[in-house]
C-alpha cells in the first residue's frame, strides 16, 4: 500500500505549498499585509516537511505505520481546518472590508488572498482527513491478537505464537482494498512498470520476511517435535495427555504461512515413554544356560 501512502503525501505537499504561497503573498503586500500568526507558518511548513520526509521514506522502501500515520494525519488535517477558519476570521473584521459591499470584497486584495489561502488549507485538511479515516480502517481490520513480538512456545511441543504489530499491519494492508486512483489503474501500473510494482508490493512482503526471520528457530524445532508425536502416534506407544487453556494461537506452519486457530481447548499428546523403551538395555534372562 505504499502506493496510496505516496500519492496522499504528494498531492498533500502539493496543497500544503499552495497555502505556503498564499500566505508569502499576502504577508510581502506592503498597503494591508496580512496579520502574522505562527500558527500559518508552523501548520504549513512542519507538515510540508513531514511530507517530503515520509515521501523519502517511501522512496528507501522502510514501511509504514500505522499508528504514527493516524496520528500526524488527523493532526493535520484539526490544523489546517483551523487555519482555514482564523484566516478568514481576520478577513471578517477588517475595518475596510466592514464598508464594502459583496462584490467590492471580491475586487480586494486582502479579501482575495485570504479566501484563497482559506479554501486551500479547508482542501488540505480534508485531504488529511479521509487519510486518516483510510490509516483508521486498516487500523481496524487488524487481527486482535496479544501485543507482544517474538516466539513463546508452550513446552517445545508445537509453535504457538503470538504476534505483534508486524503481523497486525502485514493482515490489514493485505485484506484492505485500497488501490492507487482506481482498481483498473492500479493493476495497469503494476503490470506495465516494475518501480510502481515494487513500491506497492514491498510493504506487503516486509512483515511476512520479518515473521519468518524472527521465528525460523522456534519453528524448526516445534515441526521436529511435532512430526515425531505423530510418528509415535501410530505405533501405539502409551501418551500423556496434557491440555492448555487458551483462547487464540498462531500455529506457525513454514517460514512464510501462518494458520489462525481459535480454539478454548488445545489437546497436544507428548510421548514421555518411546524414548525411555528405546534407551532402555535388553532384558538379561533369568533361567540358567542349558548344560549338554
Amino acid at each position: 500500500m505504499n502506493q496510496v501512502w505516496f500519492f496522499f503525501k504528494v498531492f498533500e505537499l502539493v496543497i500544503g505549498s499552495i497555502c505556503m504561497y498564499y500566505h508569502i503573498r499576502g504577508a510581502l503586500y506592503s498597503e494591508e499585509p496580512l496579520p502574522h500568526n505562527l500558527m500559518f507558518c508552523g501548520t504549513f511548513i512542519a507538515y510540508m516537511l513531514i511530507n517530503m520526509t515520509g515521501i523519502l521514506r517511501i522512496f528507501v522502501k522502510t514501511r509504514t505505520l500505522m499508528l504514527r500515520e493516524f496520528f500526524i494525519t488527523s493532526s493535520g488535517s484539526v490544523l489546517h481546518y483551523i487555519c482555514g477558519c482564523v484566516i478568514m476570521y481576520y478577513a471578517e473584521i477588517d475595518f475596510h472590508l466592514t464598508f464594502m459591499g459583496d462584490k467590492q470584497e471580491l475586487e480586494h486584495f486582502f479579501f482575495a488572498i485570504c479566501k484563497k489561502q482559506s479554501i486551500a488549507s479547508i482542501v488540505n485538511g480534508t485531504m488529511y482527513l479521509i487519510h486518516a479515516l483510510l490509516v483508521l480502517e486498516i487500523i481496524t481490520k487488524a487481527p486482535h491478537t496479544a501485543e507482544l513480538t517474538g516466539a513463546e512456545s508452550l513446552e517445545g511441543a508445537v509453535s504457538m505464537t503470538y504476534t505483534g504489530y508486524e503481523y497486525r499491519d502485514y493482515m490489514a494492508k493485505t485484506s484492505a482494498e485500497v488501490y492507487f486512483l482506481s482498481q483498473p489503474v492500479d493493476q495497469f501500473l503494476r503490470n506495465h512498470s516494475k518501480w510502481f510494482r515494487e513500491l506497492a508490493e514491498y510493504q506487503d512482503a516486509e512483515p511476512k520476511a520479518l515473521e519468518a526471520a524472527h521465528s525460523h528457530h522456534s519453528q524448526n524445532r516445534s515441526m521436529t517435535n511435532l512430526h515425531s508425536s505423530r510418528s509415535d502416534r501410530s505405533i501405539g506407544d502409551e501418551f500423556e495427555m496434557e491440555t492448555f487453556e487458551e483462547d487464540s494461537y498462531i500455529v506457525e506452519i513454514d517460514s512464510e504461512e501462518s494458520v489462525e486457530l481459535f480454539s478454548s481447548s488445545v489437546r497436544l499428546q507428548i510421548d514421555i515413554e518411546s524414548s525411555s523403551d528405546d534407551e532402555r538395555p535388553p532384558k538379561k534372562s533369568s533361567n540358567p544356560p542349558e548344560h549338554q
